[in-house]
C-alpha cells in the first residue's frame, strides 16, 4: 500500500471514529436538556472554527505572505477557481450542511441514535439513484442487489416484533408494516431519515470548494459559518437559549467535542479531496457501526444490541458493493 493510500485510509478511519463520537456525545448533551439542537449545532461548529483558525493563519502566512494572488489564485498555491465561484461554493454547501444538521441533531436529540445513523447507509443509493434519472447511468446487477440489501436491512432494523406465551416471537401483519408506521408516527425518525439528502447534494460542493481554496480553509469558514447560521435560528426560534450557548462557550463544557468535532471535519475534507466522492462517502458508512457501539457503552442505548450490529455490518458490505462493483 503507498502512502497516499495509506494516509488516506487512515483519514477516513479517523473520520469515521471521531464523527461517530462527537455525535453520541452531543446526543446525550441534547438528551440530558444541556443545549437545545440549534445550541448545540452553534457550540461545537463555532469552537471548531476557533480551534482551526488559528493552524489555518499560520499556514495562510507561510504561503506568499498569505495574500490572494490577483489573478484569483488562492492560499497556500493550491489550484484555484475564481473567488466568486469558491465564495458560491463554499454557501451552498453550508447551507446543504446547517438544514441537514438541523434535521439531524433534532433526531439524536429526541430518539436512539442507531435509528438515525442507520438512514445514513441510503446517501449512496441517492447517488445512484440521481446518476440514472439525470445521467442515464444505469446501474449494474451488483449495484441493484446491494441496493435490495441495504432497503431490506433498513427495514428489518425497525421492525417491532411481538412477543407471545413463554417468550415466544409472534409474526403478524402489524409486524410486517411496523416500520412504516413508526416512521410515520415518530417525528425524529422523519427528519432522521431527511436528513441524508443534502449531504448526498453538499459532497459534490464541499469537494469542489476544498480543492479550489484550501481543505483547511475551507473546514474552518464551513464552521463558523454553520455554527452562525445556527445560532442565529436559535435567536428567532428559542431566543432565551442564547444565554445557554454563550454559556457553555465560556465555560468550555463543550470544548471537548469541539474539538473532536474540528478533527472529524478536517480530516473528512482532507479525505474527500484526495479521492472521489463515492467511495469516499462510502467508506464514511463505517461510522453506522462506531455510532451503536459507542451509543450502547456512552448513554447504554443496548436495545437489539447485536441485530443493531449484525444489521450495520451488513449495510457496510452493502454500500461498499454498490459503490465499487
Amino acid at each position: 500500500m503507498s502512502a497516499d493510500a495509506l494516509l488516506y485510509y487512515s483519514l477516513i478511519l479517523t473520520n469515521t471514529f471521531l464523527t461517530a463520537l462527537y455525535l453520541v456525545l452531543t446526543s446525550g448533551a441534547m438528551k440530558a436538556r444541556h443545549l437545545s439542537p440549534n445550541g448545540s449545532i452553534a457550540v461545537i461548529h463555532l469552537i471548531a472554527a476557533g480551534v482551526l483558525l488559528p493552524f489555518w493563519l499560520v499556514l495562510a502566512a507561510g504561503h506568499a505572505g498569505g495574500h490572494v494572488a490577483a489573478d484569483g489564485g488562492g492560499l497556500m498555491g493550491l489550484p484555484t477557481l475564481p473567488t466568486l465561484a469558491i465564495t458560491g461554493l463554499v454557501l451552498v454547501s453550508v447551507a446543504l450542511k446547517l438544514l441537514s444538521k438541523e434535521l439531524q441533531y433534532y433526531a439524536y436529540a429526541h430518539t436512539d441514535v442507531a435509528n438515525v445513523t442507520v438512514f445514513s447507509a441510503f446517501v449512496p443509493i441517492l447517488g445512484l439513484v440521481s446518476g440514472w434519472a439525470l445521467l442515464g447511468e444505469t446501474p449494474g446487477t451488483w449495484q441493484v442487489a446491494g441496493t435490495v440489501i441495504i432497503c431490506l436491512a433498513v427495514y428489518v432494523q425497525f421492525v417491532d416484533v411481538g412477543v407471545g406465551g413463554e417468550g415466544r416471537r409472534l409474526w403478524t401483519i402489524s409486524t410486517l408494516f411496523s416500520p412504516f408506521g413508526r416512521l410515520a408516527h415518530s417525528r425524529a425518525i422523519q427528519t432522521g431519515f431527511a436528513s441524508i439528502f443534502p449531504p448526498a447534494v453538499a459532497a459534490v460542493a464541499i469537494k469542489q470548494a476544498a480543492l479550489g481554496w484550501h481543505p483547511l480553509g475551507y473546514a474552518t469558514m464551513a464552521s463558523f459559518l454553520i455554527g452562525l447560521g445556527a445560532l442565529g435560528i436559535e435567536a428567532v426560534m428559542h431566543r432565551p437559549g442564547l444565554a445557554a450557548v454563550f454559556r457553555q462557550l465560556l465555560t468550555g463544557r463543550f470544548l471537548l467535542v469541539g474539538l473532536i468535532f474540528s478533527a472529524a471535519h478536517l480530516s473528512f475534507v482532507l479525505a474527500l479531496s484526495m479521492r472521489d466522492i463515492g467511495p469516499t462517502m462510502a467508506l464514511e458508512r463505517f461510522s453506522i457501526v462506531f455510532q451503536t457501539l459507542l451509543a450502547s457503552v456512552i448513554l447504554k442505548e443496548s436495545t437489539a444490541l447485536p441485530k443493531r450490529l449484525i444489521l450495520g455490518l451488513v449495510m457496510i458490505a452493502s454500500v461498499l458493493l454498490l459503490e465499487w462493483s
